[in-house]
């Protein structure tokens, strides 16, 4: 069995190149932690209903899509551009609407 510290040093050898500092290496292996961490929070989403998904501007789609992000990528920021476009396309159609 790997223990804690054994996988981070073997997860850090594999961050780090020969040019990279240890330093970089735990960046890295954060940047990591905190992609998990945002990837579990939005897999939580999924398990709300589609009108509290709407009330915070986003779809299932977009979550599916923001999961699917590399391992080491954080999917809270593809999700947040996600929902930034949508909600400047809405804008756009609420402006270009003609008058009745």
């Amino acid at each position: 069995m790997v223990t804690t510290a054994k996988f981070i040093a073997t997860l850090l050898r594999l961050l780090c190149s020969r040019h990279d500092s240890v330093e970089a290496g735990l960046a890295k292996l954060r940047q990591v932690r905190e992609a998990r961490q945002s990837r579990a929070a939005i897999e939580r989403l999924l398990n709300h209903q589609d009108w509290q998904l709407r009330d915070i501007g986003v779809s299932r789609r977009d979550i599916e899509m923001a999961l699917s992000v590399s391992w080491d990528e954080n999917p809270s920021v593809a999700l947040a551009e996600m929902r930034r476009r949508r909600m400047r396309a809405d804008r756009q159609a609420l402006v270009q609407r003609p008058e009745q």
